[in-house]
């Protein structure tokens, strides 16, 4: 057994982007536009008292803007969204029309929360009136509006997009997790069990026949499947098909069992070998534990392997997860595998590589 090679990076791994990195974007550009505002209110020579409820509301309307843009996943509003977007609108108002003279950038504010907050069939009409509002005052007015509206709307919705990066990242992480759990759970049935199935009938023969060197051939099986279980953390044990055929043999003629072979590893596609490999095992682990064959027949070739041992018992092969494990596998592959009964009281396990796989031998033998 060889180790595979180890896995790159999980594609899924949720290390980013976070909508961390948008934080400092979406408060840079409400700071900018919090300055353009206080430059002005400074330049209108207000009064003392109006400038500082000028430059009041400002920061107001603009800290509730930030607030309503803050990342959030899709469909979650802040917490009393409903009044702090009325306090937003009434701030906003309240400036346009104050002493100061048109002011669209709150109300710009005001706008493009209402299309963070609200369903679109609502936010949408709130900025037309907030545009008619603002052209009621003054034409250069509106176009601010619009503009500083859709650049922060823009903005937030940014960080939602972000958000579900992450999340859509997250979830593909997750679904490796659960992909590598199942990958191990199947290669520690499958080496494990038909490991351990081996040293129990080698080590039954040994008591039987002490002298027969069976005790040493268990003590080296047993070696093997802690070998094959140590590299499945890795990615999992590569079965070589021509070790695994010599343990069939040994294992089958240690138990009396005729195995009759057709074809040799050399004729099955190099890609397709640890598969088979898999396959032969488990047929092998099967006729050891649930049959009492004295004869068995392996057909190796560039079609794939087929498997057939007589004497079977009724649960042969339907127990366990093997028959769904190698089922896995051959799919994987785009094979074939069947296993069941033959109809005359023995067992036939087959797996059939595709149509493509055979070309391709035919091919390579032909040149």
């Amino acid at each position: 057994v060889r180790r595979a090679p180890e896995p790159g990076p999980v594609a899924g791994a949720p290390d980013g982007p976070l909508p961390a990195p948008v934080l400092p974007v979406l408060v840079a550009v409400h700071l900018g536009y919090l300055a353009v505002g206080v430059v002005y209110l400074a330049e209108r020579h207000l009064a003392p008292l109006p400038l500082a409820a000028a430059l009041g509301a400002l920061a107001a309307v603009t800290g509730l803007q930030v607030r309503h843009s803050l990342p959030r996943p899709p469909g979650v509003r802040p917490a009393g969204y409903g009044w702090t977007w009325a306090l937003q609108c009434v701030l906003a108002v309240a400036v346009l029309f104050g002493p100061g003279g048109p002011h669209p950038q709150l109300l710009a504010f005001a706008a493009a929360s209402a299309l963070v907050l609200l369903p679109p069939a609502a936010g949408w009409p709130v900025l037309g009136a907030a545009v008619v509002a603002a052209g009621a005052v003054g034409g250069v007015a509106a176009v601010d509006v619009v503009t500083i509206a859709l650049v922060c709307y823009g903005l937030a919705l940014l960080t939602t997009m972000v958000h579900l990066v992450r999340e859509a990242r997250r979830a593909l992480a997750e679904l490796a997790v659960a992909r590598e759990r199942r990958r191990i759970a199947r290669d520690v049935h499958d080496l494990l069990g038909s490991g351990l199935a081996a040293v129990a009938v080698t080590a039954e023969l040994a008591v039987r026949h002490p002298a027969a060197g069976h005790l040493a051939r268990a003590a080296a099986l047993a070696e093997r499947t802690l070998g094959e279980l140590r590299a499945v953390p890795a990615d999992g044990a590569v079965l070589d098909l021509a070790a695994e055929l010599a343990a069939t043999e040994a294992l089958l003629t240690a138990a009396g069992i005729t195995l009759e072979r057709v074809g040799a590893p050399q004729d099955v596609p190099p890609g397709d070998r640890p598969l088979l490999a898999a396959v032969l095992r488990e047929s092998t682990t099967n006729v050891l534990r649930h049959s009492t064959a004295t004869r068995c027949v392996l057909t190796l070739g560039p079609h794939g392997l087929r498997f057939a041992n007589d004497n079977a018992r009724p649960q042969h092969g339907t127990s366990g997860n093997g028959t769904p494990n190698l089922t896995t596998r051959a799919a994987a592959r785009q094979a074939a595998f069947s296993s069941g009964p033959d109809g005359h009281g023995g067992w036939t396990v087959e797996l059939s590589l595709p149509a493509s796989e055979l070309a391709t031998t035919t091919t390579s033998r032909t040149i």
